[in-house]
């Protein structure tokens, strides 16, 4: 539940000394936000906190379509449409000295596009679980009204889409026409922002599916940081609770070969606050944070957020495979690659932070393994339902059991193929991760399975033999 600045001085003493020293917090150089109009959409920015809203069709200097991109998501601003909306500028402080630093530098000095989707004055409101409907629906609660600077509302233009589909169209404008030359496609989500990002994520594989965008615009990454989900089942979500959809979603994500990673790093996100959600744990890369430092838990919700971005600027973990990245202390964060990050998205081990608990720098960050009580999992056997072809979808399907021997649910499988196409990673339920190959050449292809994530130790394999009208017996090896 991001409060906005309210991350960045939550006592009184902290905030008489930033108004002696720095100026009043929420001012901006670039005063080109009027709190007054509805403003939402992409930013895109240069070093420290400059910044240009894109608008389609003009030049932004600070937006290159060749180049890697992170796009951020706030989430929850209540009170604060008076305010510039989040920017990367963490303030923060060493005994009583006041400390600042810019998160973003260092990603936009090694070349990366940097952005933030601004939806403040939409999630402006003083309940949470009306902000939240804004992502999914424009007939919730509140509807889509906004905020203005003297705290009354005002109602969006007729038709103004959710808060979610702002964000899809905001995106597709400001990236459709790079002509796919991006490198990776970042998105990460503060608090309610883990949900704008993946309601995003889904929005454009949707608009992949349907023809309406190019596949190059699927985002590579997905980083959730603290995210939030209310208490309750929505009657706009088909009584499903938030934390439902969003890991239905993520479950049908995997399979498209997005990557995911999860921070969580206060109390505000778990029961009785919101929902843990902690079958979802299971499907990424999930790490707890102990930001020590921070003297609240509002402070230690937006530490993720500051830390993430931070984190960029320091060397991040070294290569590795299988279970040598799940051997002792190791890096997490920004700097890990996406290999890494493949290799470390398995459900056995989860994250726990041992070092660097009590510096506000994540420079000495470090996380430590923790095996789950039902850990380790194996696959036992691999097979392919028969009458395929090629060119034809083949379902193959893994059957997964726990550390007493038990169908597992919700552990995560990785997939691979010598040639063709293959789901990489599925959730696999009552024992059974079912994915999909297909292949346009005849001939003998090798599958494998495992649960020790990417490039993790195979655990079975297959062969196929294919012919252009015929799909011959297959041999599997545990």
């Amino acid at each position: 539940m991001v409060r906005g600045r309210v991350c960045q001085w939550a006592l009184l003493l902290s905030l008489v000394w930033w108004v002696a020293l720095w100026g009043i917090p929420g001012q901006s150089r670039a005063q080109d936000y009027d709190p007054n109009m509805l403003s939402y959409g992409i930013y895109w920015f240069g070093l420290n906190d400059a910044k240009q809203k894109f608008v389609p069709g003009e030049p932004n200097p600070y937006f290159d379509p060749t180049k890697p991109t992170l796009i951020f998501v706030h989430g929850w601003q209540p009170g604060l449409s008076a305010n510039y909306p989040p920017n990367f500028t963490y303030r923060y402080f060493e005994g009583i000295w006041p400390k600042s630093v810019n998160t973003a530098n260092a990603w936009i000095e090694a070349g990366w596009n940097v952005g933030i989707f601004f939806w403040n004055q939409f999630s402006d409101e003083a309940v949470v679980t009306d902000a939240e409907a804004k992502i999914w629906v424009n007939d919730g609660p509140k509807g889509m009204r906004w905020r203005k600077a003297d705290g009354s509302y005002e109602e969006a233009p007729p038709g103004t889409p959710s808060a979610g589909e702002l964000f899809y169209q905001a995106y597709v404008d400001a990236l459709g026409n790079s002509g796919c030359r991006t490198a990776e496609i970042r998105i990460v989500g503060h608090s309610l922002g883990g949900q704008m990002a993946v309601r995003l994520t889904k929005l454009i594989e949707d608009g992949i599916s349907a023809g309406e965008v190019p596949s190059c615009l699927r985002p590579t990454r997905v980083v959730l940081l603290d995210p939030y989900w209310s208490l309750g089942s929505k009657d706009y979500l088909g009584e499903k609770t938030t934390a439902d959809i969003v890991r239905g979603y993520v479950a049908e994500l995997l399979a498209r070969g997005i990557l995911f990673e999860w921070y969580r790093s206060s109390s505000l996100t778990v029961e009785p606050k919101g929902l843990r959600n902690e079958e979802m744990e299971r499907m990424m890369l999930y790490a707890e944070m102990s930001p020590d430092f921070a003297g609240d838990q509002m402070s230690k919700h937006c530490a993720a957020y500051h830390l993430y971005f931070w984190s960029f600027a320091f060397p991040g973990p070294s290569a590795c495979m299988g279970n040598d990245c799940v051997q002792g202390p190791g890096k997490l964060l920004a700097k890990m690659d996406n290999a890494r990050l493949a290799a470390l998205m398995r459900s056995d081990y989860f994250w726990r932070q041992s070092d660097g608990r009590a510096t506000h720098s994540p420079a000495d960050d470090l996380y430590e393994p923790v095996l789950r009580a039902d850990a380790p999992y194996t696959i036992t056997q691999l097979v392919a339902l028969p009458g395929g072809a090629v060119g034809e979808t083949i379902l193959v399907t893994a059957t997964v059991r726990n550390v007493s021997q038990q169908p597992a649910e919700g552990v995560l499988v990785s997939f691979g193929a010598s040639r063709g196409e293959i789901s990489p990673r599925v959730v696999c339920h009552d024992g059974l991760a079912i994915t999909a190959f297909s292949s346009s050449l005849p001939g003998t292809v090798y599958l494998w399975a495992t649960t020790e994530g990417e490039g993790g130790e195979i655990q079975a394999e297959l062969t196929l033999t294919l012919q252009s009208r015929l799909y011959l017996p297959f041999v599997s090896k545990p």
